[in-house]
């Protein structure tokens, strides 16, 4: 990932109409005003992608001008404002204080309010005043006669653009959106190397590529060097100073969500510096889920399945299984909206909408969900989310439905040779539509001797019981001197406890 930090270019401007004051009263000495011409220097600006057009963020809409000297406050405010302003002033040497792009006339101020003078923003947008940015200027000027004066504008932001791309091996990773994040609330105008003590986030933007450009705006946020960040994989949230100001995009890789962090900075390692009227480029290629990098936050979530049916009145489960591999700050947290169904956690039923912190930090974390319907032959349903601390989200839904009676189905084919003093061959069917697991089987044969039956090859003795799963098995019956009605009881219970009870009963003659 590279990053490219340059400054804008200045250009002076030159307007052939001014916005012009009344004359502005003499001072109280004998010395006649001079004539104060200023002409602005606006920054340019490169093209963007988002926002402002050109035109606009290099624009001047309003000004408000504050000159102080020992014997004299003064206060102007010119709109519409033109790069050329020219006003009368008594001779001086004066404290030049200008705020552009305010959106109002200011009024009067003491040079200590205009010092303490605050830019406050509470979304990204009021950054944006009537389509335009704020600057100021401050500077001293000494004023013996008629003078023309150069001012500089400067922005009070920087100018983030963010390149974004998949390469080519990452594989399966789609981007799914992008976010600025701990961008400054407020700035005292006339500051320097100013640091954000409140921050807020900006709107994430969804993603329809994995490949395109996003410009911000933010407020300055200088927030220092940390040196022992000495690779671009530990510029993270644990290297990070607070409130330092941050890029998440957000994707999926597979069935995993991904997070990845890109700390603004004069560098991509150790400057976690963001200075006013700047333009910050930053190339991020991302290269796929990995775990070893510290911007990286790769996180799992899986469900096992359902049965396709239930009987009314028992509980289905499922286990939620989520798994963090990098992200020490990470944390998650599940909700759930249902039909027809309610949702037992732990021995508690919870409502749709409940929030269930499932897990904090690096780890695994498994929970058992009990899943009840509310009446016969309805299609029981939960959608579960998993919302992580960067707004990544899980979404799985399962399904299944109550039905009277068993849906474990059991059946027997009739005896191959059901006669006295011969051996009989048959077979033994089980099968739960939508279940692949292993039954608990046990039979009890109802005649003598003990080992007249056999399952799969083995004599059914006193208490016999097999694990098995789905399928045929075969069975012999040896009748010797047997006649009469030869019966085994066939006990068959699932993983997930449904039960069912089936008789093979043959008559022998």
């Amino acid at each position: 990932m590279k990053r490219i930090c340059g400054l804008w270019a200045l250009l002076i401007l030159t307007f052939t109409s001014c916005a012009k004051l009344p004359e502005t009263p003499p001072s109280q000495t004998e010395d006649a005003d001079c004539r104060l011409t200023l002409a602005l220097a606006i920054p340019d600006a490169e093209r963007i992608t988002r926002a402002l057009a050109p035109e606009a963020e290099k624009s001047v809409a309003d000004m408000n001008l504050y000159l102080f000297s020992e014997t004299l406050d003064k206060h102007y405010f010119f709109s519409p404002c033109s790069a050329s302003l020219d006003m009368s002033v008594p001779p001086g040497t004066y404290e030049l204080y200008l705020i552009a792009n305010a959106g109002s006339d200011l009024g009067a101020m003491t040079r200590q309010e205009v010092d303490n003078y605050r830019c406050q923003i509470a979304a990204e947008g009021d950054i944006e005043k009537n389509g335009r940015l704020m600057m100021y200027a401050r500077q001293s000027v000494t004023i013996e006669n008629d003078t023309n004066l150069s001012v500089a504008l400067v922005r009070l932001t920087a100018k983030v653009e963010i390149r974004y791309s998949v390469a080519s091996g990452a594989g399966a990773l789609t981007l799914k959106s992008i976010q600025v994040k701990s961008a400054p609330t407020g700035v005292r105008v006339f500051d320097r190397n100013r640091a954000a003590t409140a921050v807020t986030n900006y709107a994430a933007h969804t993603l329809s590529s994995n490949t395109g450009t996003l410009t911000a705006y933010v407020l300055e946020n200088c927030k220092g060097v940390n040196s022992s960040v000495t690779s671009q994989a530990l510029k993270d949230s644990a290297h990070a100073p607070q409130n330092s100001t941050y890029v998440v995009i957000k994707g999926y890789y597979a069935d995993k969500a991904v997070a990845y962090t890109v700390y603004l900075g004069e560098n991509a390692t150790s400057d976690f510096n963001v200075r006013e009227n700047r333009h910050y480029v930053l190339n991020v290629q991302i290269f796929g889920a990995n775990p070893g990098d510290c911007r990286v936050s790769v996180s799992e979530m899986t469900l096992t399945p359902l049965n396709a049916t239930y009987p009314l009145g028992a509980t289905a489960t499922t286990t939620v299984t989520l798994t963090n591999q990098t992200d020490p700050e990470n944390s998650y947290s599940l909700s759930f909206r249902t039909q027809d169904a309610d949702v037992v956690i732990g021995g508690t039923s919870y409502i749709s909408g409940d929030d269930i912190l499932l897990l904090q930090g690096i780890g695994s974390k498994q929970i058992q969900i009990g899943i009840r319907g509310w009446g016969p032959d309805r299609n029981a349903a939960v959608t579960f989310t998993v919302t992580d601390r960067y707004g990544v989200k899980f979404v799985k839904t399962i399904s299944t439905t109550f039905v009277t009676g068993t849906p474990i189905i059991v059946t027997s084919t009739p005896f191959s040779n059901p006669v006295t003093n011969s051996i009989s061959t048959f077979s033994l069917t089980i099968a739960e539509p939508g279940y692949s697991g292993d039954f608990t089987v046990s039979l009890d044969s109802q005649v003598e001797p003990a080992g007249a039956f056999t399952f799969r090859g083995e004599n059914l003795t006193y208490g016999f019981q097999r694990t098995v799963g789905p399928g045929t098995y075969p069975m012999t019956f040896d009748s010797s001197y047997f006649t009469g009605e030869a019966v085994v009881t066939v006990w068959v219970r699932d993983n997930r406890g449904n039960e069912a009870t089936y008789y093979i009963r043959q008559n022998i003659q």
